[in-house]
């Protein structure tokens, strides 16, 4: 009796850290980023975030019709020149998928896959004009 229960338990026990763990690993990065901005002193802008979301949904395929939006954009200010875009994409899975699906995007994020302007599911391009680049990657970077 005593080792059905040991067995159930043990059993019971692998199951939670496996759900934890898949959960984990499809969880957006982005609420981490969106704290790391805010408790650095920086701002969420929605009318920023909305400008970039429509350039992104205003753009064309090579058909002339609308690409398909597959990231959320996101924007911090620190003031009126130093800005943090953050492009949000559903999961890391679906990243690999969109830059392995376009040039246009494997180009401009093939690298960048291999740098600090990447943290799991979130894509980061730092606009500082009299704030350095790093402090902002080490800010989106949870550093």
């Amino acid at each position: 009796m005593k080792m059905k229960t040991l067995k159930f338990i043990s059993g019971l026990c692998l199951g939670l850290v496996l759900l934890f763990t898949l959960t984990a690993c499809g969880a957006s990065v982005f609420p981490k980023v969106k704290k790391s901005f805010e408790d650095a002193g920086w701002t969420y802008s929605q009318e920023l975030a909305d400008s970039y979301k429509n350039a992104v949904e205003s753009s064309k395929n090579k058909d002339g019709e609308a690409k398909e939006v597959i990231v959320t954009v996101h924007a911090f200010k620190k003031d009126l020149i130093n800005f943090a875009i953050v492009f949000e994409f559903k999961s890391t899975k679906e990243m690999d998928e969109a830059i392995e699906n376009s040039a246009t995007l494997r180009g401009a994020l093939e690298d960048a896959q291999k740098s600090e302007l990447v943290n799991r599911n979130c894509f980061l391009l730092p606009i500082g004009i009299t704030i350095d680049s790093d402090e902002i990657i080490k800010i989106f970077q949870g550093k």
